[in-house]
């Protein structure tokens, strides 16, 4: 999998918004990656995914908060220093 070079703006736009027992997850894709999950203050209010790739982040989070053990199978930009990106390879 190849990292996906992106730029973070203030008031990212995100293809979904999506409530969960903890907190209000925006998540956004760029083309067909996941690029981010942040944490958002529930008062943001919740979005319903913009595309496919959001869609099947939100069912697939939606699955593993119903069943720890579920496997994520999204493709992911992954973003970080070259230590994380090392972590991540293990």
């Amino acid at each position: 999998m190849n990292p996906v070079t992106r730029t973070r703006t203030a008031g990212a736009a995100y293809q979904a918004k999506l409530p969960t027992p903890f907190a209000l997850l925006g998540i956004r894709t760029e083309g067909d990656v996941l690029a981010d999950i942040t944490l958002l203050p529930k008062s943001a209010g919740a979005l319903a995914p913009r595309d496919r790739l959001a869609a099947r982040a939100c069912a697939q989070i939606e699955r593993y908060l119903e069943d720890c053990e579920f496997r994520f199978d999204l493709p992911i930009a992954f973003q970080g220093t070259p230590f994380q990106r090392r972590v991540w390879r293990q």
